[in-house]
């Protein structure tokens, strides 16, 4: 099998992009020597562009770390955000990340119709801490979406203080139990 490598360089980014048979197979590196939104756009683009990989194959996502998922969130507006964390997790967690869309991961493949509306859009796809989140752009790549994964979820976001907005705190019921 063919593999080649291309780099794409600017003052303040490298990109670089594995290729077989001239198809995008790997995940995007990127170097960032401050935030630059406008490079990463344009990392992003590239990366949207490239064909995608033959039937036979794995299909792919593309993964990010959360410093590079909230800059390419700034810098492009037709990102869909897709929560798949367990409903518990969304209704007692942190938060969740702006203008995200709930689906949980065991529910994606059933619920896949909702997406079809966004199916040429890329799809930021997040859950706790990165797992589910995989398994969910595996599903979203096979179907022809264009899923990128976030690394460490929302854990390594809030981490780095990126906004995320607070859930109202579930009201709960005491119950006694009478012995």
């Amino acid at each position: 099998m063919k593999r080649s490598t291309l780099f794409a360089t600017c003052a303040l980014c490298t990109v670089f992009f594995a290729t077989t048979n001239g198809t995008v197979v790997s995940a995007l590196s990127q170097t960032l020597a401050h935030n630059n939104n406008n490079a990463v756009a344009a990392a992003a683009a590239r990366v949207r562009t490239a064909p995608p990989e033959p039937a036979e194959s794995v299909a792919s996502y593309l993964s990010f770390g959360a410093k590079e998922s909230y800059l390419l969130l700034k810098a492009d507006t037709s990102f869909v955000v897709l929560d798949v964390r367990t409903p518990w997790e969304y209704q007692h967690s942190i938060g969740r990340l702006p203008k995200a869309m709930f689906i949980a991961v065991d529910e994606l493949e059933a619920r896949i119709g909702e997406l079809t509306t966004v199916k040429n859009r890329p799809i930021m796809v997040y859950c706790h801490s990165g797992a589910r989140s995989k398994r969910a752009c595996e599903l979203l790549a096979k179907q022809g979406f264009l899923p990128y994964n976030m690394e460490g979820g929302i854990k390594a976001w809030s981490t780095e203080r990126y906004p995320i907005l607070r859930m109202p705190v579930a009201k709960t019921q005491n119950v006694l139990v009478k012995k």
